[in-house]
């Protein structure tokens, strides 16, 4: 056994014909080396091949590029040749380049270009020399007269590149310190350490024409440069130059990133241009993309493996978290009058003003006090104003339009919330970074689609679509997110048993709230009547039974919801309702709340992390026990140290296309399905009005309640067979529709229209 690998740690990526990573693992262990899985601080040679390095770009192919230099990434091919010659070979031949490659690559060519004696380099190499080309597009008011703008049919900046001085190969190598516009018209005598070098000019200014189109210039060296443009859309312009300077290591590099589209047809493409600063570099192109999401995901990789930073996602998840036309849309569909009280007037005092009114509300219904119900709910549409038109307001006479006013409420003091971190925005950094400051987060951070974390919550995402839900999850990205001290306050139940990541959804204009200050229970003025098991925070371990409290379809479709690590320990198993769970869990030492569902998660395909916690991400089994009440199994916590807010997870709920699949004689297409209207909120009214549509049918919807709903619609969807996602509704039977859940609320009752009448019956499709 020798010991030519005795100082290294080997990593292996990618498919070999030599053998699986453990047979090449033994292989090299015999020669005194060690083995990861994964590339850590330990490893010190990523082995790969060219496919998997140019392709498919793993994450261990990612991870061993973010830690640079200190890894190399070679062939088996160097291992094969080393154990041959019983030596350990210099790894420069085997390290992997492609055209893609960058920093590898160009630092060889660096090495390479100082030991061409015809090139000069100086002491003081660590000083940028001008690119050779203009990247920005102000007019140029210097007076470099070599630098001019043709105006054609396109604009032409016409820049004149670097010149170039050599000198005689047995003089000491130097660097002359010449700008892109000056020249040398004579020979110079460098006094330097009483040796003199003769400096001649060798080669003639050269003019090279960057064709600009559109808001920024198409790099020279691209082959079409005359056929594509720089994309640029409302926000972004598609182009990035980086610099990398490193003294010690008389680094001083470039790196361009331009995503081009064609001027003729919709093909894009991804223009890669590296190299050290003051000479040409080298070049390469991915594509051509047939879309230009594809096209965008490249230039967003390359930019993340050249800067760490992960580019849009984050930027795009805070712009949607902040978005002040969802928090007016969302007012819209609660029929706040933003009129009389505008989102900036919204203050904390409103929000429990109307909770201590719904409460005096609540106590009536519920026989503990006498009370004007009518006076009580004028009093909470003054404190809480509501658009009614020309309708009646009506009196919160039951516990369902308590309820309803009560998730309103909620949602207004969540909206207060986003809007306080708004206004206090620092006006002197970027919005969006004063956005993300706001929220306290110590993290948030993309997983890698490829990495085995986001691979194990698309399982549970797959595994855990509940079959009688009418929406579907379909995943676009997750972050990994911390705040600040909750580990530290959760480090009480960090060691308890029975530790489970579970889902909590809520509508996209609460996460400004949720990330900010934490999930939180509902304080003593708040009325009790709505929750199930007391007053606390819910959690599922089916991802749609949370997605259905996200009401994304009135935020572009997109939602958001949270993975969290919750302490659960032992917990009080009920089958049925009991509003007073909280207070029994604390008398009986659990430490919370079980609701049993009939459709559990299957305990054999639960996967259980390093630290203990248990991932419920089994298939849906249906239970054999009538006497569950629940459809799912609900998660309650009355202390919020047991939470840890682990993921965030953003997603499209594919509400439309879960109704279509079960019935696909309907005839309905992808084009039709485009042509419905996301809200409905001005086709139809609440209940006790005439609603007129208005286009087609040419009649009249009379509502009188939900029977009134109930005997119009029956004939749509008895066709349907689907029956109640989650039977615990107040109290709604077991054999009742989903009619019977979607429409207990005014945005429950527009999903329905939406989905169920509007696809069940195309004539009533409005444009």
């Amino acid at each position: 056994m020798s010991s030519i690998f005795s100082d290294c740690c080997f990593t292996f990526s990618g498919s070999f014909e030599e053998g699986s990573h453990k047979i090449l693992g033994d292989i090299v262990k015999k020669h005194g080396a060690t083995t990861s899985s994964n590339v850590t601080v330990k490893t010190t040679h990523l082995v790969s091949t060219e496919e998997d390095y140019n392709t498919k770009k793993s994450y261990k192919i990612s991870a061993a590029l973010k830690k640079g230099e200190n890894i190399l990434i070679t062939t088996w091919k160097w291992v094969e040749d080393s154990i041959s010659k019983n030596k350990r070979l210099p790894e420069t031949e085997y390290v992997i380049v492609s055209g893609e490659d960058d920093e590898q690559s160009e630092s060889n060519n660096e090495k390479g270009d100082k030991d061409k004696d015809e090139q000069i380099e100086d002491k003081n190499d660590n000083k940028t020399l001008p690119i050779s080309r203009k990247r920005k597009l102000k007019p140029d008011t210097s007076s470099d007269q070599d630098d001019k703008i043709v105006d054609n049919s396109s604009t032409v900046m016409t820049v004149a590149s670097s010149s170039k001085t050599v000198v005689s190969k047995k003089k000491r190598k130097i660097k002359a310190n010449v700008s892109s516009s000056s020249t040398i018209d004579q020979s110079n005598n460098i006094d330097d350490n009483n040796v003199k070098v003769d400096v001649m000019k060798v080669e003639e200014k050269k003019m090279v024409t960057i064709i600009k189109k559109g808001k920024a210039p198409v790099d020279e060296m691209f082959s079409m440069n005359k056929t594509t443009h720089v994309y640029a859309d409302d926000q972004i312009v598609w182009d990035c130059l980086l610099n990398q300077t490193n003294v010690k290591g008389n680094n001083n590099k470039f790196y361009i990133i331009q995503l081009l589209e064609s001027d003729s047809n919709s093909s894009y493409y991804v223009f890669n241009k590296w190299g050290r600063v003051g000479y040409t570099g080298q070049t390469s192109t991915s594509g051509p993309f047939s879309s230009l999401p594809l096209a965008q995901h490249e230039f967003q990789r390359k930019f993340r493996d050249k800067t760490g930073n992960m580019w849009i996602d984050v930027q795009d998840a805070i712009q949607m978290i902040f978005d002040i036309n969802a928090f007016k849309n969302i007012m819209v569909e609660l029929n706040y009058d933003a009129s009389k009280l505008p989102l900036g007037k919204l203050s904390k005092n409103t929000i429990t003003q109307g909770f201590q009114v719904l409460k005096r509300i609540e106590a009536v219904l519920v026989n503990i006090d006498q009370g004007n119900l009518e006076q009580l709910s004028n009093e909470f549409y003054t404190v809480i104003p509501h658009s009614f038109g020309m309708r009646t307001p009506p009196i919160i006479s039951t516990l369902d339009l308590l309820k309803e006013k009560l998730d309103m409420v909620e949602a207004l003091g969540e909206i207060e919330i986003a809007a306080s971190l708004i206004k206090s925005a620092d006006s002197k950094i970027n919005l969006l970074d004063s956005h993300y400051n706001s929220l306290n987060l110590e993290k948030m951070e993309p997983l890698d689609h490829d990495s085995e974390e986001f691979k194990l919550i698309l399982k549970y995402v797959k595994n855990t679509q509940g079959s009688t839900h009418y929406c579907k999850v379909e995943v676009l990205d997750v972050f990994s997110i911390e705040r600040q001290g909750e580990n530290e306050r959760f480090s009480k139940y960090s060691n308890l048993h029975n530790r489970m990541l579970l889902w909590h959804g809520s509508r996209r204009t609460n996460f400004a709230g949720i990330l900010s200050q934490g999930l939180r229970i509902a304080p003593p003025h708040v009325p009790s009547s709505g929750y199930m098991f007391g007053k606390g925070v819910y959690f599922a371990d089916c991802v749609t039974k949370s997605a259905g409290y996200c009401y994304s379809f009135m935020n572009d479709n997109i939602g958001f919801m949270l993975l969290c690590e919750v302490a659960c320990g032992d917990m009080l198993e009920l089958v049925s309702s009991d509003y007073y769970a909280g207070d029994r869990v604390k008398k009986e030492g659990k430490h919370c709340t079980k609701g049993m569902g009939r459709i559990v998660p299957d305990p054999k395909g639960y996967v259980t992390l390093k630290n203990g916690t248990i991932v419920p991400c089994g298939k849906g089994k249906e239970m054999n026990d009538t006497t569950k009440y629940l459809g799912y199994n609900e998660y309650i916590v009355y202390d919020v140290n047991q939470i840890s807010q682990k993921y965030l997870l953003k997603f499209i709920p594919n509400h439309l296309n879960a109704v279509i699949l079960k019935n696909n004689n309907l005839g309905v297409t992808e084009n039709d399905i485009r042509r419905i209207p996301e809200s409905f909120s001005g086709l139809f009214t609440k209940s006790g009005d005439k609603g007129n549509i208005k286009e087609k049918p040419p009649y009249n919807f009379v509502t009188t309640g939900s029977t009134g709903l109930w005997n119009f619609f029956n004939p749509f969807i008895s066709s349907f067979e689907m029956r109640v996602a989650d039977n615990d509704i107040n109290g709604i039977p077991e054999n009742r529709n989903l009619f019977a859940k979607v429409c207990r609320t005014r945005t429950h009752y527009l999903l329905f229209i939406r989905v169920f009448v509007f696809v069940r019956a195309k004539e009533f499709m409005v444009e």
